[in-house]
């Protein structure tokens, strides 16, 4: 692996993105490979609270440390593997109750359904995207009985329309052109 120099010099860290999660989440972690971490303490310190103590100070670190802590990178690959981890879980489990609730959502469904009375399918109360009352037809048998009926409407209005002209036709057999003035 190369040497990197971030614009803060040799020592420090530089950032890695590395969020999945879209443009609206921006997470990543500290890489500190090639960086070498510059602790320091006091004899004072070290003769106080002994070596295992809170002695140290890391140079970037606010406050005295452990040689344990202050040598740790908290904000590093493992905190953000363990955030992936956390949200890939969190998903995981909304992805579930969403499941369960349309699971749900088809058995309340399919114990309101009833069956077509002309046809015997299943029908439910949403049938076809729209409210359907209970007890009535399925989406299909409605619109063949919609069907029917407007062709029924158009045969009803042809009769009338060749039972108006053949009337008007009879009249002007037997009255002729100029039937009109013998009113």
């Amino acid at each position: 692996m190369a040497l990197r120099a971030p614009a803060g010099g040799g020592w420090s860290w530089y950032w890695q993105g590395g969020s999945v999660y879209g443009t609206d989440v921006k997470d990543g972690y500290r890489d500190y490979d090639d960086t070498v971490p510059v602790i320091v303490t006091t004899l004072a310190r070290l003769q106080q609270h002994g070596p295992h103590g809170p002695i140290w100070w890391r140079y970037g670190h606010s406050t005295w440390e452990t040689l344990e802590a202050a040598l740790d990178n908290p904000d590093d690959h493992r905190a953000f593997r363990a955030r992936e981890e956390e949200r890939r879980l969190l998903r995981r489990a909304q992805e579930e109750r969403e499941q369960r609730e349309r699971e749900e959502t088809a058995r309340r469904q399919k114990a309101a359904a009833w069956a077509c009375p002309t046809c015997g399918r299943e029908v439910y109360s949403d049938d076809d995207w729209q409210s359907v009352p209970a007890g009535s037809d399925c989406s299909v048998c409605a619109r063949a009985k919609e069907r029917e009926r407007l062709a029924a409407e158009e045969r009803a209005a042809e009769e009338v329309q060749a039972q108006a002209k053949a009337e008007a036709e009879a009249w002007r057999k037997e009255n002729g052109i100029f039937g009109f003035l013998r009113r």
